[in-house]
C-alpha cells in the first residue's frame, strides 16, 4: 500500500494517497506512513477556494491545467490551477460527493460517486453535463479510481463488501465514454491502481 502511495503522491493525485494512507489501521502507521502523510499536507497558507459547506473530495486533471473539487453539498466545482479562478460549477449530486477523478487521458470527462444518492456518475466536465449513471456505494467511504491508462475504473459497489472493476470505453476521443462492468470483487477499503495496471 505504501509503494502506491508514493505513487499516487508522485503523479500528483493527493486525494488517492490520503484515502489509501486513512485506510490503513493505526497499528500499521509507521515512519513510512508518516513519512507519506507528511508529503500530502499542503502550505496552510496556499488557499485555493473556499467554499460554505466544504470539500470533501479534489483531483488534479491530467494536464494539470485544472482541479475539480466536491463539495459536502452535492456540487462540482472547478479551478483554473494557474490562476486560481473558478471556472464551472454545477450539481452533481443530492448529496456529498464522497470521491471524484478525472480521466487520465483526457481531463473533459470526470467521475463522480456519493455516499448519501449512492449513486456513480461520469460527467461531460466542458458541458457540464452527465453521459452515464449507475448505482454506487451508499454510506461511508465510497471510492472511484482510474488506472494510469483511463482504460479501467474501480468503484466502491452498491453491497458495501465489493468494488466493481469497469472498462471505461471510448472508441474515438470525440465519442461519448460507456463503462462497462467486467467484473465484482469481494474487497473492502479503498483500491488503486500499479502503475502496469496489473
Amino acid at each position: 500500500q505504501m509503494k502506491l502511495t508514493h505513487a499516487a503522491i508522485k503523479a500528483g493525485k493527493i486525494g488517492g494517497a490520503l484515502k489509501l494512507l486513512d485506510a490503513q489501521p493505526p497499528e500499521c502507521r509507521g515512519f513510512d506512513w508518516r513519512f507519506l502523510y507528511g508529503l500530502c499536507q499542503g502550505n496552510p497558507s496556499e488557499v485555493l477556494a473556499t467554499n460554505a459547506s466544504g470539500f470533501s473530495a479534489v483531483d488534479w486533471s491530467p494536464d494539470k491545467r485544472s482541479l475539480a473539487f466536491g463539495t459536502v453539498d452535492g456540487a462540482v466545482e472547478l479551478f483554473d490551477g494557474e490562476t486560481r479562478r473558478r471556472l464551472k460549477h454545477w450539481q452533481a449530486h443530492e448529496g456529498i460527493i464522497s470521491d471524484l477523478a478525472f480521466c487520465p487521458t483526457d481531463p473533459n470527462w470526470l467521475v463522480t460517486i456519493s455516499g448519501d444518492d449512492g449513486l456513480l456518475r461520469v460527467w461531460d466536465a466542458v458541458q457540464e453535463r452527465v453521459v452515464f449513471t449507475t448505482s454506487g456505494s451508499k454510506g461511508f467511504f465510497p471510492f472511484v479510481t482510474f488506472s494510469p491508462s483511463g482504460r479501467l475504473l474501480v468503484s466502491s459497489a452498491p453491497d458495501k463488501q465489493s468494488m466493481n472493476l469497469w472498462e471505461f470505453q471510448r472508441r474515438t476521443p470525440a465519442q461519448t465514454p460507456r463503462l462497462t462492468l467486467r467484473t465484482n470483487l469481494a474487497f473492502v477499503g479503498a483500491a488503486a491502481f500499479s502503475p502496469d495496471e496489473q
